[in-house]
């Protein structure tokens, strides 16, 4: 590589920023079209149709704002701030059990008065940092299975576990699973990663019976299974949801005309379940552009992990991406009754700030990695500046043979 070459700041990765900005802007009709008739039948909207997508307009602009200020600020110093935000984040996530707002069972937001946020959205985020400038500072951590890998699982296992007793367990397995992703790109074995795998889907099962065969979870697994058993109970969402994706057949019945959006059919419509209105209204078609998007992304986004040569910038790349494209699959199993139900929004689309805004601003940490893949050859460069990294050292000037004088070496008569 040349001297030029190592020292130049790319132009940002357009294709991700042109997927985020397709994902955001279906997003936002999307919400519109799965909410304007709720919005116009309960009460706290006052009747206003397009009360949701106000609100998530306005998160969209904060989300952009924060997407453009994280493009901007050279990803390196974000190291800073790993630790303060991963004790915030742990902080709020204790506080929101201690004092935080409940709703449909679930206790999750902290806030005042209209301005809730949820927490663990930005936990994520927060805990991908922390572990990115662990592991790129220490890289041989890894390669011990109870003094590296497992003290950093403990970190994340606390995290998890204030997530959980919200309680969200989507939200904890998607942080969870991409901790694991992050160890691995960092070269833990893979051995080790199935093994965990392995024993956190008993510890799950494990939870799922905490309080019998009578608790939520269970049934949630048996209605997995057979939605039919309990069609009006734990049943009923995902019923609801499989008929919206089967209605729409290949083109969908259009935009607007969604019938399981309607209070009383669908419920979190416009949250949870809204890739099964996109599947309703716009079809089989709808359903695929949006999932082709997410692969798209997670391509960029790997693209960017693999090309990057700081550590640290390749293992935050990959925590972002995989923290985005694991929500999505997480998600998209549900809806389709891939994987029993939680609950987890569909990045970008679904309504709602608390995910929506962390996510942007990820994205803009990784359009700032994608400017800089040579970061950490051009610090080196500067120290050294006369050896190209990338290239074989230069070889030691030859000397050249000394003359000898005439006459000598030869014997004296």
């Amino acid at each position: 590589m040349t001297e030029a070459a190592a020292q130049k700041k790319f132009a940002p990765d357009w294709w991700l920023f042109v997927v985020t900005l397709l994902l955001l802007g279906g997003g936002v009709v999307m919400v519109f079209n799965a909410s304007y008739a709720l919005a116009a039948e309960v009460k706290y909207t006052g009747g206003d149709p397009a009360y949701f997508v106000k609100r998530q307009a306005l998160w969209a602009a904060i989300g952009l704002a924060g997407m453009f200020l994280a493009q901007r600020v050279p990803y390196w110093k974000l190291k800073g701030w790993a630790v303060p935000s991963l004790l915030l984040a742990i902080t709020m996530l204790a506080a929101v059990l201690a004092m935080g707002h409940g709703a449909q069972g679930a206790q999750r937001w902290i806030g005042y008065g209209p301005v809730k946020i949820q927490p663990s959205e930005f936990a994520k985020l927060a805990l991908v940092l922390y572990l990115a400038k662990v592991l790129a500072a220490r890289p041989k951590l890894v390669q011990n299975l109870w003094g590296g890998v497992g003290m950093l699982l403990g970190v994340v296992m606390l995290v998890v576990v204030l997530i959980e007793l919200q309680p969200d367990l989507g939200t904890a397995v998607t942080l969870l699973l991409t901790a694991l992703l992050v160890l691995f790109a960092a070269g833990a074995r893979a051995r080790w990663m199935v093994t965990l795998l392995a024993v956190f889907a008993l510890g799950g099962v494990c939870l799922a019976l905490r309080h019998g065969t009578d608790g939520y979870r269970w049934k949630r697994m048996v209605t997995f299974i057979n939605p039919q058993a309990d069609y009006r109970g734990a049943g009923y969402q995902i019923t609801h949801s499989k008929i919206a994706l089967g209605t729409g057949g290949p083109f969908g019945v259009g935009l607007g005309e969604s019938r399981e959006k309607r209070l009383g059919n669908l419920p979190a419509q416009r949250t949870d379940f809204i890739f099964a209105i996109i599947g309703e209204e716009m079809g089989l078609l709808g359903t695929c552009s949006v999932l082709a998007l997410f692969v798209a992304l997670a391509a960029r986004g790997f693209h960017i992990a693999t090309r990057t040569r700081d550590p640290f910038g390749a293992l935050l790349a990959t925590g972002i991406t995989g923290m985005v494209s694991v929500q999505a699959i997480v998600n998209i199993g549900v809806v389709t009754a891939s994987i029993p139900a939680t609950g987890v929004p569909l990045p970008f689309l679904s309504y709602g700030g608390s995910s929506l805004v962390p996510t942007l601003i990820g994205m803009g940490i990784l359009l700032n990695i994608s400017q800089n893949p040579y970061y950490r050859e051009r610090k080196r460069r500067s120290a050294e500046p006369d050896i190209d990294l990338l290239d074989e050292a230069p070889a030691p000037p030859r000397k050249r043979p000394e003359k000898v004088p005439a006459g000598a070496g030869r014997s004296g008569r």
